[in-house]
Protein backbone atom coordinates (compact mmCIF):
# COMPACT_ATOMS: atom_id res chain seq x y z
CA UNK A 1 0.00 0.00 0.00
CA UNK A 2 1.18 3.22 -0.67
CA UNK A 3 2.03 5.13 2.25
CA UNK A 4 3.59 8.75 3.04
CA UNK A 5 5.58 9.35 6.57
CA UNK A 6 3.72 12.55 7.32
CA UNK A 7 6.45 13.17 9.60
CA UNK A 8 9.15 13.65 6.47
CA UNK A 9 7.11 16.65 5.13
CA UNK A 10 9.32 20.21 5.22
CA UNK A 11 8.01 23.35 3.88
CA UNK A 12 8.98 24.10 0.30
CA UNK A 13 6.87 26.88 -0.54
CA UNK A 14 3.49 29.24 -0.60
CA UNK A 15 0.08 27.63 -1.99
CA UNK A 16 0.13 27.93 -5.70
CA UNK A 17 3.87 29.10 -5.88
CA UNK A 18 6.67 26.93 -7.98
CA UNK A 19 8.14 24.48 -5.61
CA UNK A 20 4.57 23.86 -3.93
CA UNK A 21 2.52 23.02 -7.65
CA UNK A 22 6.26 20.70 -8.12
CA UNK A 23 4.98 18.85 -4.98
CA UNK A 24 1.44 18.45 -5.52
CA UNK A 25 2.79 17.01 -8.61
CA UNK A 26 5.05 14.64 -7.62
CA UNK A 27 2.59 12.94 -4.71
CA UNK A 28 -0.16 12.82 -7.11
CA UNK A 29 2.70 10.55 -9.83
CA UNK A 30 3.74 8.47 -6.70
CA UNK A 31 0.47 7.67 -5.71
CA UNK A 32 -1.02 7.10 -9.63
CA UNK A 33 2.12 4.95 -10.05
CA UNK A 34 1.19 3.07 -7.22
CA UNK A 35 -2.22 1.82 -8.49
CA UNK A 36 -2.68 -0.90 -10.57
CA UNK A 37 -3.81 0.60 -13.75
CA UNK A 38 -4.79 -0.70 -17.29
CA UNK A 39 -2.11 0.49 -20.00
CA UNK A 40 -4.81 1.80 -22.20
CA UNK A 41 -6.29 4.34 -19.47
CA UNK A 42 -5.73 8.03 -20.46
CA UNK A 43 -7.17 10.26 -17.21
CA UNK A 44 -5.72 13.37 -16.42
CA UNK A 45 -6.08 15.96 -13.33
CA UNK A 46 -4.77 19.26 -13.19
CA UNK A 47 -5.44 22.60 -11.34
CA UNK A 48 -4.90 26.31 -12.89
CA UNK A 49 -4.88 29.25 -10.08
CA UNK A 50 -6.20 32.14 -12.01
CA UNK A 51 -4.74 35.45 -10.38
CA UNK A 52 -2.29 34.63 -8.05
CA UNK A 53 -0.31 37.51 -5.93
CA UNK A 54 2.75 38.70 -8.28
CA UNK A 55 5.30 37.18 -5.92
CA UNK A 56 4.54 33.41 -6.97
CA UNK A 57 4.95 33.70 -10.78
CA UNK A 58 7.35 34.92 -13.22
CA UNK A 59 8.68 35.62 -16.11
CA UNK A 60 9.75 31.88 -16.50
CA UNK A 61 6.70 30.40 -14.81
CA UNK A 62 3.73 32.52 -15.67
CA UNK A 63 0.94 30.48 -14.62
CA UNK A 64 0.36 28.83 -11.32
CA UNK A 65 -0.72 25.30 -11.15
CA UNK A 66 -0.07 21.39 -11.88
CA UNK A 67 -0.73 18.02 -13.34
CA UNK A 68 -0.71 14.70 -13.23
CA UNK A 69 -1.78 12.38 -16.13
CA UNK A 70 -1.78 8.92 -17.24
CA UNK A 71 -1.60 8.79 -21.43
CA UNK A 72 -0.23 5.43 -22.97
CA UNK A 73 0.46 4.19 -20.23
CA UNK A 74 3.16 5.98 -18.57
CA UNK A 75 2.05 8.33 -15.04
CA UNK A 76 3.35 11.69 -15.65
CA UNK A 77 3.09 15.43 -13.98
CA UNK A 78 4.37 18.81 -13.20
CA UNK A 79 4.59 22.35 -12.28
CA UNK A 80 2.70 22.92 -15.41
CA UNK A 81 -0.46 22.28 -16.87
CA UNK A 82 0.11 21.25 -20.68
CA UNK A 83 -3.23 21.02 -23.41
CA UNK A 84 -1.69 17.84 -23.75
CA UNK A 85 -3.57 16.93 -19.97
CA UNK A 86 -6.24 19.33 -20.28
CA UNK A 87 -7.34 17.00 -23.60
CA UNK A 88 -7.77 13.78 -21.94
CA UNK A 89 -11.06 13.23 -19.54
CA UNK A 90 -10.23 14.07 -16.03
CA UNK A 91 -10.60 16.19 -13.31
CA UNK A 92 -9.49 19.65 -14.14
CA UNK A 93 -9.68 22.59 -11.84
CA UNK A 94 -9.40 26.30 -13.37
CA UNK A 95 -9.73 28.83 -9.92
CA UNK A 96 -9.05 31.99 -8.56
CA UNK A 97 -5.89 31.54 -5.87
CA UNK A 98 -7.75 33.32 -3.40
CA UNK A 99 -10.81 31.38 -3.64
CA UNK A 100 -9.21 28.30 -3.50
CA UNK A 101 -7.04 28.92 -0.88
CA UNK A 102 -8.47 27.30 1.90
CA UNK A 103 -8.55 24.84 4.43
CA UNK A 104 -11.56 23.00 5.83
CA UNK A 105 -12.40 19.32 5.31
CA UNK A 106 -8.37 18.67 6.83
CA UNK A 107 -8.76 20.55 9.97
CA UNK A 108 -12.71 20.42 10.66
CA UNK A 109 -13.85 16.79 8.82
CA UNK A 110 -17.20 16.55 7.02
CA UNK A 111 -18.83 19.03 9.27
CA UNK A 112 -16.47 21.98 8.10
CA UNK A 113 -15.89 20.98 3.84
CA UNK A 114 -20.29 21.63 4.62
CA UNK A 115 -19.49 24.37 6.45
CA UNK A 116 -16.94 25.97 4.10
CA UNK A 117 -19.61 24.89 1.14
CA UNK A 118 -22.32 27.08 2.88
CA UNK A 119 -19.75 30.17 3.42
CA UNK A 120 -18.23 29.81 -0.31
CA UNK A 121 -22.20 30.55 -1.10
CA UNK A 122 -22.04 33.53 0.80
CA UNK A 123 -18.77 34.81 0.16
CA UNK A 124 -19.79 34.38 -3.83
CA UNK A 125 -23.40 36.42 -3.29
CA UNK A 126 -21.44 39.19 -1.41
CA UNK A 127 -18.35 39.88 -3.79
CA UNK A 128 -21.37 39.32 -6.70
CA UNK A 129 -23.19 42.15 -4.34
CA UNK A 130 -20.24 44.55 -3.97
CA UNK A 131 -19.73 44.29 -7.57
CA UNK A 132 -22.98 44.15 -8.91
CA UNK A 133 -22.94 41.20 -11.23
CA UNK A 134 -22.58 37.53 -10.86
CA UNK A 135 -18.39 36.99 -9.86
CA UNK A 136 -16.96 34.20 -11.89
CA UNK A 137 -14.26 32.53 -10.05
CA UNK A 138 -13.68 29.77 -11.72
CA UNK A 139 -14.87 25.89 -11.23
CA UNK A 140 -14.56 23.06 -13.23
CA UNK A 141 -16.50 21.15 -16.06
CA UNK A 142 -17.81 17.36 -16.87
CA UNK A 143 -15.41 15.77 -14.00
CA UNK A 144 -14.40 12.39 -15.34
CA UNK A 145 -13.57 9.67 -12.93
CA UNK A 146 -12.72 6.35 -14.44
CA UNK A 147 -13.13 3.10 -12.67
CA UNK A 148 -9.91 2.25 -12.35
CA UNK A 149 -9.07 5.70 -10.91
CA UNK A 150 -11.84 4.96 -8.50
CA UNK A 151 -10.98 1.66 -7.81
CA UNK A 152 -7.33 2.74 -6.89
CA UNK A 153 -8.34 6.04 -4.79
CA UNK A 154 -10.83 3.38 -2.86
CA UNK A 155 -7.87 1.20 -2.08
CA UNK A 156 -5.51 4.34 -1.04
CA UNK A 157 -8.60 6.13 -0.35
CA UNK A 158 -7.80 7.28 2.91
CA UNK A 159 -4.22 7.15 3.04
CA UNK A 160 -4.47 9.86 -0.43
CA UNK A 161 -7.03 11.97 1.00
CA UNK A 162 -6.06 12.89 4.76
CA UNK A 163 -2.04 12.92 3.47
CA UNK A 164 -2.76 15.02 0.28
CA UNK A 165 -5.46 17.26 2.76
CA UNK A 166 -2.94 17.39 5.46
CA UNK A 167 -0.22 18.39 2.84
CA UNK A 168 -2.33 21.00 1.80
CA UNK A 169 -3.68 22.39 5.03
CA UNK A 170 0.14 23.16 6.36
CA UNK A 171 0.01 25.62 2.94
CA UNK A 172 -3.23 26.78 4.25
CA UNK A 173 -2.74 26.80 7.82
CA UNK A 174 0.99 29.34 7.50
CA UNK A 175 0.20 30.54 3.95
CA UNK A 176 3.70 31.40 3.61
CA UNK A 177 4.47 28.03 3.31
CA UNK A 178 3.10 24.56 2.53
CA UNK A 179 4.91 21.09 2.82
CA UNK A 180 6.29 18.09 0.68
Amino acid sequence: MFTIDMDMIKPVGEFGSKPWCEACARYGVEILRAYDLPSDLEWGFSEIYTAPPARLVSEDWPQSGYHFMVKDGVVSGGATVPDECLAIPGFHVNMRWGFICHQSATKYGAAGQRQRGADEGELIREISDYLGYQANLGGWENPVWPQPIIDGSAQYCCQFANDFARICWIAHDRPWRAGF
